[in-house]
């Protein structure tokens, strides 16, 4: 009973916060696809809800087609393909076919146990069918779960390539909930095969599941919400510059180098590799790639570097003894409290006021 207390909890939760992140019209209504997922996600515990209160053996309400695991984690890819990138025809394709199957075979047979009564006769076939739909659907979602954590994993080593500053960027929160899926369906297919020896197992899955479901909703959705507040731009889509007639990279190492103590670009804290190579009219692989093989570091923690330079030279100069350590931190090019003290920390292996006092 508590069980499906807290499975109505989740189904109402997740419709509505579901339904709040599809009219989200921030960051080009990306969260509608993190609000489809969250609906589908919920729906599925409808017919099972269902299933516990009847009688035992084959039902129609088994067959209600609020079934959408051929469309549930693939929302999740869809999703982040549309933070990261566009979604071509092809991937929506890839996607709405096989649950527009999997949507019209469980309403044809829902439909013909509900109009026909034919569950008795044909039980032992629909129950062969339920298991064929269990295991498909499962190696489908692992498939799935499996390549949105390539694309953000893929994602992130480009980002800290392309930014200097991560927040909100990362997206750690993503690599949770894709981590969480992925554990959750490989679990789950562990239990599925040990249930056809001990049945009790799957019950007690479920009603662990039933408890953490309710935060995890909530979870996704919050995080949702506040990712859409967030301008995540797109890495694959900037038209390279042309390349320049240097092609000694230790020379630009030296000229970007220069380039930084001089007009100091790492005090916008909006700077990124592709603003950086505008400014100095270079191909922005050219950046990325002479920093990574001179200095052996990514874009973001080069650019860090420089701005705790700048901080460092701030603490000590007179001109600025009125200014306050975060108030420095943010003329040195930095965009929040914790962004600082952690590069400051990296960096110096001691806080702002250690070192300003030199405690």
């Amino acid at each position: 009973m508590f069980s499906q207390i807290l499975d109505g909890m989740a189904i109402c939760q997740g419709i509505i916060l579901g339904i709040l992140l599809v009219f989200l019209k921030k960051n080009n209504g990306v969260s509608r696809y993190l609000g489809f997922f969250l609906i589908t996600y919920v729906l599925e515990f409808i017919p099972t809800t269902i299933e516990q209160y009847q009688d035992g053996g084959i039902t129609h309400w088994q067959f209600l087609p609020l079934y959408f695991y051929f469309l549930n984690v693939p929302l999740l890819y869809l999703y982040c393909r549309k933070l990261i990138g566009e979604i071509s025809i092809r991937h929506l394709l890839g996607v709405l076919i096989p649950a527009g199957i999997e949507f019209v075979t469980f309403l044809g047979i829902f439909g013909l146990l509900f109009f026909n009564q034919v569950s008795v006769r044909y039980s032992t076939y629909l129950e062969l069918f339920l298991d064929i739909y269990s295991l498909a659907a499962l190696v489908y979602s692992i498939v799935y779960a499996i390549l949105s954590l390539r694309l953000m994993i893929s994602y992130r080593t480009k980002a800290v390539n392309f930014y200097s500053r991560l927040d909100g960027k990362i997206m750690n929160w993503v690599m949770v909930m894709l981590w969480f899926i992925l554990g959750f369906y490989v679990v789950y297919g562990i239990i599925f095969f040990l249930s056809f020896w001990m049945s009790s197992v799957l019950d007690g899955f479920f009603n662990i599941m039933s408890l953490i479901n309710v935060f995890f909703v909530y979870y996704v959705a919050l995080s949702g919400y506040n990712q859409s507040l967030q301008n995540v731009m797109v890495l694959t889509q900037y038209k390279e510059q042309p390349q320049e007639t240097e092609v000694d990279l230790s020379d630009f190492f030296v000229r970007l180098v220069d380039y930084f103590n001089r007009d100091k670009p790492h005090m916008n804290p909006d700077l990124n590799i592709q603003l950086l190579a505008v400014e100095m009219n270079v191909n922005y692989k050219k950046i990325s790639k002479a920093i990574n093989e001179n200095a052996s570091e990514n874009f973001n923690t080069f650019v860090n570097k420089f701005r705790v330079e700048e901080a460092k030279q701030m603490l000590h100069d007179p001109r600025y003894s009125q200014f306050s350590i975060l108030a420095i931190g943010y003329e040195a090019g930095f965009n929040s409290k914790a962004s600082f003290y952690s590069a400051f920390k990296r960096f110096t292996n001691s806080t702002p006021l250690q070192f300003k006092t030199g405690k």
